[in-house]
């Protein structure tokens, strides 16, 4: 750190907040306000310059405190540069924050640790996410937040209140393209035991023992909550019927884009994609 680019009052540059707000009284003595910290503590000896003398304001203990946080910085050649203290080097990336975001669990304990993929679009990533957390507007949850819905039934079963976990898991219809979607992948098992969405989104991360089918079972497994949260939406609101036999097509079809135009590695072919999702693999 040089300090010739960093304000000294008014940048977080030292403590837990900038000197500004901890010495409010000697910044509204400073005769500069906006100097940096190499204006101040730059060379051998600091260089104050107060409208008024911080003694004759009784503020001789604030100027003693302020001169011991600042004693110990020891300013360099070259420029000023912010390093972000959660990665090794110092550089700060999105992912770091949505690392400890999730490993925090501030919203929901028992949420998975969700996994963002290149493959899946950023839109679909994110109704994924809002989903675990229950924060999908589904009719329970608006209801929740006071807003009168005409019914908080299920659309599509008519036997169930509408949640999150029943639209995308436990709805027959729900229930049924998982089931689809299950034999396409060649996955036996495990299909019954799947209660929630966040059972869905740890067994999609945990399955398999091949990177890249993992990778592409993800997606397809993000896909199927996007199409099926879609269907919800068009039946509800356009009174459209969707069959589960177009609903598994629509599935396959849009996860086939997915993985074709956003996967860094070639892919199989539509055709086999339709008989097998790993068909290369």
């Amino acid at each position: 750190m040089s300090g010739n680019n960093t304000l000294f009052w008014y940048d977080h540059w030292i403590g837990s907040s900038n000197l500004k707000s901890r010495y409010p009284n000697l910044f509204e003595l400073e005769s500069k306000k906006r100097c940096t910290v190499a204006d101040r503590i730059g060379g051998l000896n600091q260089n104050w310059k107060w409208e008024t003398r911080p003694v004759v304001q009784g503020l001789d203990s604030e100027v003693h405190d302020l001169i011991n946080d600042v004693s110990n910085v020891q300013l360099n050649s070259g420029l000023d540069q912010w390093r972000c203290k959660l990665s090794l080097d110092g550089r700060f990336f999105v992912a770091i924050i949505r690392q400890l975001v999730d490993k925090l669990k501030t919203i929901n304990p028992v949420a998975p640790m969700i996994i963002w993929s290149k493959v899946v679009p950023i839109k679909v990533i994110c109704l994924v996410w809002r989903a675990v957390q229950q924060r999908i507007p589904t009719a329970t949850a608006l209801e929740c937040r006071g807003i009168l819905v005409n019914s908080t039934l299920c659309s599509s079963c008519i036997g169930n209140f509408e949640c999150a976990d029943h639209v995308l898991i436990n709805c027959p219809f729900a229930n049924m393209i998982r089931s689809c979607i299950w034999s396409w992948c060649g996955i036996t098992g495990e299909h019954e035991s799947i209660k929630t969405i966040s059972d869905l989104i740890y067994f999609a991360s945990k399955w398999g023992r091949n990177k890249r089918k993992r990778k592409w079972f993800v997606a397809i497994c993000y896909g199927m909550i996007w199409n099926l949260w879609r269907f919800r939406n068009k039946r509800l609101f356009h009174r459209e019927s969707i069959s589960v036999h177009n609903g598994l097509e629509c599935i396959k079809a849009m996860t086939f884009f997915w993985v074709k135009h956003r996967s860094d590695k070639g892919m199989c072919s539509w055709e086999e994609w339709l008989i097998s999702p790993f068909y290369d693999l």
